[in-house]
């Protein structure tokens, strides 16, 4: 038996799909699992995280780069899988109509998901996002499926131990700030968010800023280091992304699968939206006093500065909107996702 992840990513996608499904395999293998990766040759030749994860892939599209519809996806994923095989799906483009071809071809189907948007059949649903609303899949998914619901389900990789802030850090003035507009930042929002708060405020920061290879504003953001290479700290493609936490005061950037990575390290934040699916649960969080929440860029585009100027002065001046949500964040995820997980596939009843 292997576990088979059925997952993109492109300069479209981003890298967070990829990446959580990386993080979840290698949980599989020290389970004993044997791993495959199903994926297309999207931009970006986002493929290469998988082979740095040092994991087994295969390309779909492999002949001539075209991407294959929905139907051809599924009779080419077929061609690797077994019968006894579980299959994870990971793919905001691949519905009902995939996993209905799979589902009766393999052991388990496993769908992640994040936007209940869609039809699915499948033996298990994934969605770790926190949302006020309960019951966001209701007749969407087939009644007889497992369902995990909510942060306590997140996917972070094993260097995400639950990180508790002493209170005299968090009750001293941020020095140091965390930017991450995930791996593409395609609105070049590090520089945009570097250049307002050196515009608008005195003080001096140190901002540490993480950006993947594939970004087209790395450039940019280079000559910006050279302008302030004693308070400007650049990672490329980090593989230290949970010590960068700690060592920040605060973050600014993207929502996303790194909004559970932030909590377990109790990171106080300040949230952009840069995808119309991240602003749900941004509201949420910040309606439970978890987050700031600055506005959806990828709609508003510079009409969100105003707001930005007035979250970021309330996160820096009151300690103890700082410490709520650092000790809002920690109840929020616990670090024991994967965990959970594995267990719900390990307890699949598969009898449909």
């Amino acid at each position: 038996m292997k576990i088979v992840f059925r997952v993109d990513g492109s300069l479209e996608i981003g890298s967070g799909h990829i990446v959580r499904c990386c993080n979840l395999a290698l949980a599989f293998q020290k389970e004993g699992y044997e791993v495959l990766f199903l994926t297309q040759n999207l931009s970006g030749q986002f493929y290469q995280i998988i082979k740095n994860y040092n994991l087994n892939f295969e390309i779909l599209n492999s002949e001539g780069n075209r991407i294959l519809d929905w139907k051809n996806d599924a009779l080419k994923s077929l061609h690797f899988v077994d019968q006894e095989d579980i299959v994870i799906l990971d793919n905001y483009k691949l519905d009902v109509f995939w996993e209905e071809l799979v589902f009766t071809q393999v052991k388990s189907l496993v769908v992640i998901d994040d936007l209940a948007n869609r039809r699915h059949k499948c033996h298990l649903l994934l969605d770790s996002n926190y949302y006020l609303t309960q019951d966001r899949y209701m007749d969407l998914v087939n009644v007889d499926a497992v369902q995990l619901i909510g942060p306590k389900y997140s996917i972070l990789s094993e260097d995400f131990k639950p990180y508790v802030r002493s209170s005299n850090r968090l009750n001293k003035y941020p020095e140091k700030i965390l930017l991450f507009f995930g791996g593409n930042d395609s609105f070049n929002l590090n520089q945009k968010v570097i250049e307002r708060i050196e515009k608008n405020y005195p003080e001096v920061f140190h901002f540490i800023c993480v950006v993947g290879k594939s970004s087209v504003h790395n450039t940019e953001l280079m000559k910006l280091k050279e302008r302030i290479p004693q308070r400007f700290d650049l990672h490329i493609q980090t593989s230290k992304m949970s010590q960068l936490m700690e060592e920040a005061d605060i973050y600014i950037g993207s929502g996303g699968t790194v909004t559970w990575e932030r909590a377990v390290k109790s990171l106080p934040s300040l949230v952009f939206a840069v995808a119309d699916n991240q602003v749900q649960v941004a509201l949420d969080l910040e309606m439970q006093n978890i987050i700031s929440y600055v506005g959806n860029y990828s709609r508003l585009s510079d009409q969100v500065w105003p707001n930005f100027d007035l979250e970021m002065t309330q996160l820096l001046e009151r300690q103890d909107l700082r410490n709520q949500y650092a000790l809002n964040s920690l109840k929020l995820v616990d670090g024991k996702g994967v965990e959970r997980i594995i267990e719900a596939v390990k307890n699949l009843n598969t009898n449909f």
